[in-house]
């Protein structure tokens, strides 16, 4: 493969480019690391990187849903992968403001090592709708992971959850009272959700599900920390800066 040739925009489009890559709903609101991967991806200016930093940093959007840091209660467990589908989690986050739809809360899935990840609306977080949802919107599209981790909530530990899990052969394994250790990778990805909802839904909060699809394209577009990603599980986010010459 060829070199990939960058745009050198001058600086008055500077302002039009980062509204796009972070302000837009396919640029999510997130933080200056995803951003200037986003840039970087397309274009080429001095002095990048404060560029970014400044932009984000006024972003009163972003400014607004910052609190205090908190210290975790617990330390967080550390899983070593080696492949996709190796090991994925699903945890369900709300419950949130029910919407029009009906839907009250989201059921998070994410991928250990590639950092695929994605959020299902759904109207309740009864085993029988937890198991269908993940069955229909991603074992059936990605396929069958060698082991999905939760924690230790009813739904997950259900008959009907228990059976889905024997029925495909995939292992379940789960948090433990014993050893209160929490699962960093989900608990920054409900954060970052919930960041980027707070950044695009209306005042009343319930149109919440009509943002999350294209929220979860932006986030898995984005870079993340660990760069060994498979491309089959990573979107290829296309905006209309691609379309620049």
């Amino acid at each position: 493969m060829g070199e990939k040739w960058l745009n050198v925009i001058p600086q008055s489009l500077k302002s039009y480019v980062l509204s796009q890559l972070h302000n837009s709903v396919t640029g999510g609101h997130l933080g200056v690391k995803k951003t200037l991967s986003k840039v970087r991806e397309r274009f080429s200016w001095f002095k990048q990187r404060d560029d970014v930093a400044s932009w984000c940093r006024q972003c009163d959007i972003c400014s607004s849903k910052k609190g205090p840091n908190k210290k975790p209660h617990a330390p967080l467990q550390k899983y070593n992968v080696g492949a996709p589908l190796e090991r994925i989690t699903v945890d369900i986050l709300g419950p949130l403001p029910r919407t029009y739809k009906g839907n009250r809360y989201l059921m998070v899935v994410g991928d250990y090592f590639s950092k695929w990840a994605d959020a299902i609306p759904i109207r309740d977080q009864e085993a029988t709708a937890v198991a269908n949802k993940l069955v229909e919107r991603v074992i059936t599209i990605l396929g069958v992971p060698m082991e999905i981790h939760s924690d230790q909530g009813s739904n997950f530990e259900s008959n009907v959850f228990r059976e889905m899990c024997k029925l495909l052969g995939l292992h379940k394994s789960r948090t433990t009272g014993l050893r209160p250790q929490r699962d960093g990778m989900v608990e920054r990805l409900n954060s970052t959700i919930e960041n980027m909802l707070v950044s695009f839904v209306s005042e009343n909060q319930k149109n919440w599900d009509e943002y999350i699809f294209v929220l979860m394209m932006a986030y898995r577009a984005s870079a993340h920390d660990k760069p060994e990603y498979s491309t089959e599980y990573v979107d290829e986010l296309s905006t209309k800066l691609d379309k620049i010459h």
